[in-house]
């Protein structure tokens, strides 16, 4: 599902984007979704890299909609299972804080990749 958030972003590099490489690209010969792949999407990677991040720790911390839609316990998320180690009676401190450093793993590595296109969308657009 699409956030207005994103949407908004990605309009705002699109509209952001300079128009003389389309114009150069349709002067050339190039189609409308030739110009779209190879010279638009191009120009906003850095934003497409903020959108996946953003909707990857959005949908990596999600509590609420897991627990409705799955019915077996091989099936749950990595934040679900955690919260179900804090409910049996004797609480492994151990166990908890290694599965929660765990869960952290994947999000820092895919923010540690994106870092730079992040960095480099906020500053195009003026968020910083």
């Amino acid at each position: 599902m699409a956030k207005a958030f994103n949407i908004y972003f990605l309009r705002q590099q699109f509209l952001s984007s300079p128009t003389e490489l389309e114009d150069a690209a349709v002067l050339d010969g190039a189609s409308t979704w030739r110009v779209f792949w190879s010279v638009a999407l191009p120009s906003i990677r850095s934003a497409l890299g903020t959108v996946v991040l953003r909707d990857l720790v959005a949908h990596w911390s999600e509590f609420s909609w897991p627990p409705r839609v799955t019915t077996r316990e091989s099936t749950r998320t990595v934040q679900i299972g955690l919260a179900n180690l804090f409910t049996e009676p004797p609480i492994d401190w151990g166990a908890i804080l290694a599965c929660a450093v765990l869960a952290t793993l994947p999000v820092m590595i895919g923010f540690r990749l994106l870092l730079r296109h992040v960095v480099q969308a906020d500053v195009r657009v003026g968020l910083r």
